[in-house]
């Protein structure tokens, strides 16, 4: 989908996931991306942090099929509808980022994440926040729900996972970007095509929603946790 690759929410979701996880990205620290699509992330972590050892799983053969050349041999066809086993590896690492809503139960693939990270380790996880911003652009993505934050919470902890850190993000610029975007008609933006205008104007809008990282609280439509294992 051109939003997903040109989309700044998109782009912002990167940045925060490497903000909240830059003190953790150590040399040789083993990384494990669930539901890792096309890679965009990995593939990113890949130029900026190359001492890590990166790992994916994807249940797309599609999404795969678009995976660059350079780490495609790092990702790995596996299903996780029903949770995932990974024979006995562990990682310091464990990204899963607007995977869970696609699930009609995220229980069995969140106990794998936990299952195959180390004592210690830390999982960052991204889920659409709260059922009043549903639309849609949810319904086209194939979502079962968005999450409300209490419940996600408990979900966390009963999970054995320690939240660090536990936010909702998208106030005020990327707000009413979400708003204007959730009222057009989804196939429209399927459409091919990066022209000049449209790429500089999702960069200006990136930067701008850096505004938004000074307004991050519990109502917001992205909720992003940062969580260790115990």
């Amino acid at each position: 989908m051109e939003l997903q690759r040109l989309g700044p929410l998109t782009h912002t979701n990167q940045r925060l996931i490497l903000k909240l996880l830059k003190p953790h990205l150590v040399d040789r620290a083993r990384l494990l991306d669930v539901g890792c699509g096309s890679g965009a992330l990995l593939d990113l972590l890949s130029r900026r942090f190359p001492a890590l050892d990166l790992n994916g799983i994807e249940g797309s053969r599609q999404a795969v099929a678009g995976v660059p050349e350079s780490i495609r041999d790092r990702i790995l066809i596996v299903d996780i509808t029903n949770g995932f086993s990974l024979d006995d590896a562990t990682f310091d690492i464990v990204i899963c980022s607007e995977v869970l809503e696609h699930l009609p139960d995220c229980r069995p693939a969140l106990a794998s994440i936990v299952s195959h990270l180390r004592r210690g380790g830390h999982a960052l996880i991204t889920v659409p926040h709260s059922m009043r911003y549903w639309s849609r652009a949810d319904e086209f993505a194939g979502h079962y729900r968005r999450f409300e934050y209490e419940d996600f919470l408990a979900e966390l902890k009963q999970a054995s996972l320690e939240p660090i850190r536990f936010f909702t993000w998208g106030f005020p610029i990327s707000y009413v970007y979400y708003r204007i975007v959730s009222g057009v008609d989804p196939g429209k933006l399927m459409s091919p095509g990066a022209s000049p205008l449209k790429t500089s104007t999702a960069n200006i809008l990136y930067q701008a929603m850096r505004l938004d990282d000074l307004f991050i609280g519990k109502r917001w439509h992205q909720l992003i946790a940062l969580a260790r294992k115990l």
